[in-house]
């Protein structure tokens, strides 16, 4: 789930496909379940004004080549998204309410940045913002503006721009709340909240949080037995586990294989 793939009991299914178009929802609730989105540079997949928006299980694929991405806009409403992966597709969202759940964002190259939530207020829970890069734009992967953010077991890796600015970037009267969360290889910063944002514990930043991606589960800065041991404890837990190193939403045998990878690395 937490990859963004359809669950393997619905890959037999024929999924509907959103292709080179525009959904529009006006004071309406609209749901989709399995949907594949695709859309050339620059294009709105779907956008929302006073709607209720639902995605579960959806994919959203744009140009990973530069190109502006793909985009979901919704205005004075309401978004839900879960178990879904979003590929060179950005969020633009203002005055509404926001859960991302079990969510994967990647490959986006626009100096718009991944995310962008005006005056709202959002969740991030177990959700991975990976290879964001925003051209020298002081935005961040993730910008708040005004509202209040809550992050909660969520990824940040690779992030890159080159203007003053973070994987999560706080505007002024944004409130940012973090927990458990990781961050690893974003330049120039892992946050930037000149305003402050609230710890709520369990985070890792930097070389800690590298090392955690990669498997150091016990916090010494390398990956031993130590590790092992500790993965084995939590074998077959799906519920936002650290030990679930590549992100599939359960540990098993895939997590084993990312850190025996990186066996004996120390960062």
């Amino acid at each position: 789930p937490n990859t963004g793939g359809i669950p393997s009991g619905c890959e037999r299914l024929n999924y509907p496909t959103v292709a080179e178009g525009v959904i529009v929802a006006e004071s309406s609730h609209l749901s989709f379940s399995g949907c594949r989105f695709f859309a050339s540079s620059g294009r709105t997949a779907v956008a929302g004004q006073n709607a209720t928006l639902r995605f579960d299980a959806c994919e959203f694929v744009g140009e990973t080549d530069g190109g502006l991405a793909v985009q979901v806009v919704l205005d004075d409403g309401h978004l839900e998204i879960d178990r879904s992966r979003l590929v060179g597709t950005r969020l633009q969202i203002a005055d509404s309410t926001v859960s991302l759940t079990d969510t994967r964002s990647t490959n986006i190259a626009d100096p718009r940045g991944a995310m962008q939530f005006i005056d709202s207020t959002t969740i991030l829970e177990q959700c991975d913002v990976i290879d964001t890069t925003v051209d020298g734009s002081q935005i961040g992967g993730v910008d708040l503006r005004g509202g209040q953010m809550l992050v909660r077991d969520s990824w940040f890796r690779g992030f890159r721009t080159s203007a003053p600015s973070g994987a999560i970037n706080v505007w002024a009267g944004g409130e940012l709340s973090i927990a458990g969360s990781t961050f690893c290889d974003n330049e120039p910063a892992d946050l930037d909240s000149p305003a402050g944002w609230t710890d709520l514990g369990g985070n890792a930043f930097d070389a800690e949080g590298c090392a955690r991606m990669a498997g150091d589960l016990d916090g010494d800065g390398c990956i031993t037995g130590a590790d092992f041991g500790l993965l084995l404890q939590q074998w077959s837990v799906t519920s936002g586990s650290p030990a679930d190193l590549n992100r599939d939403g359960v540990v098993d045998g895939g997590d084993i294989g990312v850190l025996f990878t990186n066996w004996g690395q120390c960062f």
